[in-house]
């Protein structure tokens, strides 16, 4: 007789769409290699379930074959606590316990917490550099505006003063400083918007199960960069331009 198994629904749809099954796969019989008897017989269908990190290696392949489920009679050889509360000694206490029911075996007791975080290290320390270096570039540029933009107000403080004797506010000033560097600022935000997506598409390329990419993201980092920008911008121009104009002209 065959020995029964339980196949999970993503190989149940790959198998139903590779034999064109149409009253599913329950009952049916499959060949799975690398066991004494390999002829089994579906006896259920049972929910995805992720076995390890979600991280594809690339070198298993196992992502191309459906997970399934054998009775076995031998007792698993690792047992799940759940602690109401974790404290630092509830883990050597919970080793020391178990060891005395198992005197004969060695008792190795892990925080899943801590496995499953290690199992993503690589990838939290590249997300976390990524921010770093974010970070720091965008400290880098902004002292590269407030550089130029005190440059352009220093530069064009005789005009400024000349637009003010003629009539011009104060924030008809600062829209002329924000109007020339948001033509070099959002070109520069758009194609970095860019770049950052074909970025994040390639690294959520390594992972099996992905998140969907709304550009609702990328819309709030471009405003709040140029949000940013413009209060850089308003805070170096402002003095100036609210300055008195006689200040300036007095030596013309």
């Amino acid at each position: 007789s065959c020995r029964q198994v339980i196949i999970d629904e993503r190989g149940a749809e790959k198998l139903i769409k590779t034999w064109h099954w149409k009253d599913g796969v329950v009952g049916k019989q499959i060949t799975c290699t690398g066991h004494d008897e390999n002829i089994f017989t579906i006896c259920g269908v049972s929910k995805n379930i992720r076995w390890g990190a979600a991280v594809e290696t690339g070198d298993d392949g196992m992502n191309e074959f459906p997970d399934l489920y054998f009775y076995s009679v031998k007792p698993a050889y690792y047992m799940l606590v759940k602690f109401n509360k974790l404290k630092d000694e509830s883990l050597s206490e919970l080793q020391s316990k178990v060891q005395a029911m198992y005197p004969n075996n060695k008792v190795i007791v892990k925080n899943y917490a801590s496995e499953l975080a290690n199992q993503y290290a690589s990838q939290l320390n590249f997300r976390n550099g990524i921010l770093v270096a974010g970070i720091v570039t965008m400290i880098i540029a902004l002292f590269g505006l407030v550089g130029y933009t005190s440059d352009e107000v220093n530069r064009r403080r005789k005009e400024i003063a000349i637009r003010k004797v003629n009539g011009a506010k104060v924030k008809d000033i600062l829209r002329i400083f924000l109007k020339n560097i948001m033509k070099i600022a959002l070109p520069c935000i758009i194609v970095g918007d860019i770049g950052a997506w074909l970025i994040a598409r390639q690294w959520l390329m390594s992972f099996s199960e992905k998140i969907t990419l709304t550009p609702l993201l990328f819309i709030c980092v471009t405003i709040l960069l140029l949000v940013i920008i413009a209060l850089s911008v308003i805070i170096n121009c402002y003095k100036v331009a609210n300055s008195n104009p006689v200040k300036y002209l007095k030596d013309e």
